[in-house]
């Protein structure tokens, strides 16, 4: 009876995802360095799952090439190392690192039993150990963009991307509408860092600070960037000239009191630890996961280093905007999906 108990028992354990093993996630240190507010995010999220979840978390470093936001050679040898030698269940990385799918595609299929957690797109690469995180960048940027339109004085504000790609492009429209929504007045300046086929926007923050500090001297009042860690030129480029820069995607606001307005966050925490949480638990979903205001995929800070400029009218009326995106009745144009 006793040795009956035990392979019940036994059987029991072997068939629970949770309890069957202790999977070990692996993320990679890519493009921006350790100071990338993506890989600050996913580390975050797999940090809560370590926790929560007693999964065993590896980090390996690709190693970029001078003068180059990306070397894809580096970055697949660093997730073959997370693979081989670490032996990782999960890999966790955003989809820039990804060579926009193609290593996903390569040693996805040589490695089918490592599910694949891809962040920030909305290609689906058909794949069954593959999810693929979409967030919906557009809607917390128009929050962005309505609080820039109600706190701008000179009825200029910029917005400053990395690269030319579609996910950037659609922080640029979301906010670009926000301006408008809260202040048809405003004008908004933008450009992008670099273009296409080079994306070396994302780890310029030199050019960024030349950027942000000759449209302060002209006028514009409040920056919101999209670009990596070239985003650090514009909250440094901010403090000197003592004007408003907009964060993203982690929280930067302490990385100049009083003068980042806000920091529009893209919760890759939220989404890691949720994407993990269904694997272990054996509900994972291949495919594609949305991730917009409704389901916590973004937001803005709490403001608390400007809360003292900020009026209480307009952080009821961010607010008011909020509920109205998760509601569907204010609807943001997406420039991924073009909808």
């Amino acid at each position: 009876m006793k040795k009956f108990a035990f392979l019940l028992f036994a059987l029991g354990f072997l068939s629970n995802p949770v309890l069957a093993e202790k999977l070990k996630v692996g993320v990679i240190i890519g493009a921006g360095g350790s100071a990338n507010s993506f890989f600050q995010m996913i580390n975050r999220g797999v940090g809560k799952a370590r926790k929560e979840l007693k999964i065993k978390p590896f980090i390996e470093r690709a190693q970029a090439l001078k003068g180059e936001a990306i070397n894809q050679a580096s970055v697949d040898a660093a997730l073959e190392r997370l693979i081989e030698k670490r032996k990782v269940n999960i890999i966790v990385i955003d989809w820039m690192n990804t060579g926009f799918g193609s290593t996903v595609k390569k040693l996805g299929k040589k490695h089918p039993n490592v599910k694949w957690i891809v962040e920030d797109t909305d290609a689906n690469l058909g794949m069954k150990n593959v999810v693929s995180v979409l967030f919906g960048q557009h809607e917390g940027s128009f929050l962005a963009g309505a609080l820039a339109g109600a706190m701008t004085k000179s009825n200029k504000v910029g917005f400053i991307g990395g690269v030319n790609i579609p996910v950037i492009d659609s922080f640029k429209v979301g906010f670009e509408e926000g301006v408008k929504y809260t202040n048809s007045s405003a004008k908004v300046e933008t450009t992008y860092l670099s273009l296409l086929p080079k994306f070396t926007g994302f780890g310029d923050p030199k050019g960024a600070f030349k950027k942000a500090t000759s449209w302060y001297k002209s006028g514009v009042d409040i920056i919101y960037s999209a670009a990596g860690a070239s985003g650090n030129g514009v909250i440094r480029a901010a403090k000197k000239s003592k004007k408003f820069a907009i964060g993203v995607d982690s929280d930067q606001d302490s990385k100049a009191k009083g003068r980042i307005l806000t920091s529009m966050m893209k919760r890759l925490d939220n989404a890691t630890f949720n994407e993990i949480k269904k694997i272990k638990e054996g509900k994972f979903k291949p495919g594609v996961a949305y991730y917009g205001l409704k389901e916590g995929g973004v937001s803005l800070t709490e403001m608390k280093y400007t809360k003292n400029v900020i009026s209480g009218e307009i952080l009821a009326k961010i607010r008011d905007i909020e509920n109205k995106i998760k509601s569907g009745k204010i609807k943001v144009t997406n420039a991924m999906t073009k909808k």
